[in-house]
């Protein structure tokens, strides 16, 4: 079993006694950079939704499989800009 994979087992664990953002302290934010590096895609534009959100809302919605995307969102503070560029209250 991989080091990751190993993580996420007691990390999900965890997070079923404790506060959702319980999780992204225990998953080092170079794992997620590493995510995004291992796409092979260069970000030239900026997103509405950057790579490194969308890497945490994948862990979130794999740690967190009974809630809804929306309520994982909620939960992380994921938010997506509006057409300004703005990011909601």
């Amino acid at each position: 079993m991989s080091e990751f994979l190993k993580e996420l087992h007691i990390t999900a664990e965890f997070c079923q006694d404790h506060p959702i953002n319980a999780f992204s302290k225990h998953i080092p934010l170079e794992w997620v950079e590493e995510a995004v590096k291992q796409t092979g895609r260069a970000s030239l534009r900026k997103r509405r939704f950057p790579a490194e959100q969308a890497v945490w809302l994948v862990l979130g919605i794999g740690l967190l499989r009974n809630r809804s995307i929306q309520n994982v969102c909620d939960q992380l503070e994921l938010a997506f800009p509006d057409t300004k560029g703005e990011l909601p209250p």
